[in-house]
């Protein structure tokens, strides 16, 4: 009777503390976000069909469309962070509409190649009545032999006179034995 009486007193308690504990019933949710693989680290590789680089809110610059597009939001001044200037650094320059690369040698931010990658003040022997679309004519050269820079020369001088229309001067002629 005695271990009834207890096993009773238990079991009353046990009412009695849920009865105590009832809630209402009610809806809860709760986010979490998580960045799989972390937002910092080393990647062995990473692909990605469409990429927004420079601007992480999606309602100011979307997605591209396409797949293999890249969207770049740049800056409108040259970077001036210690860790942006280094080789193999490319942003996207909102002012001049250009992507600039950073040249530690040189110190400075620079525009990839002139025209069509090229470096600017490249001569090239073209066969044409006129230059291809932005490129400029070096009319120095006109009738002359074009002659590498050699030590301690002159760059872009000139000597002599000019060759004539399909003339046939013995300049630097010379013979084979």
């Amino acid at each position: 009777m005695r271990n009834f009486f207890i096993f009773g007193l238990i079991g009353l308690a046990v009412i009695i503390s849920g009865l105590a504990f009832a809630q209402e019933e009610s809806t809860e949710s709760i986010t979490i976000t998580t960045y799989y693989p972390a937002p910092f680290g080393v990647y062995n590789e990473m692909r990605a069909n469409k990429m927004v680089i420079g601007d992480p809110d999606s309602s100011t610059t979307p997605a591209p469309d396409t797949d293999g597009v890249m969207i770049f939001k740049g800056s409108v001044s040259d970077p001036s962070g210690l860790n942006d200037q280094q080789d193999g650094a490319l942003y996207y320059n909102d002012f001049d509409h250009k992507f600039k690369y950073y040249d530690s040698f040189a110190g400075e931010w620079k525009e990839p190649g002139g025209v069509g990658g090229i470096p600017s003040n490249t001569v090239i022997f073209y066969n044409g009545t006129s230059c291809p679309s932005g490129w400029t004519e070096l009319t120095s050269a006109r009738g002359r032999y074009l002659v590498g820079l050699p030590l301690s020369g002159t760059l872009a001088g000139t000597a002599g006179t000019a060759l004539s229309n399909l003339e046939n001067r013995p300049v630097g002629q010379h013979n084979h034995e």
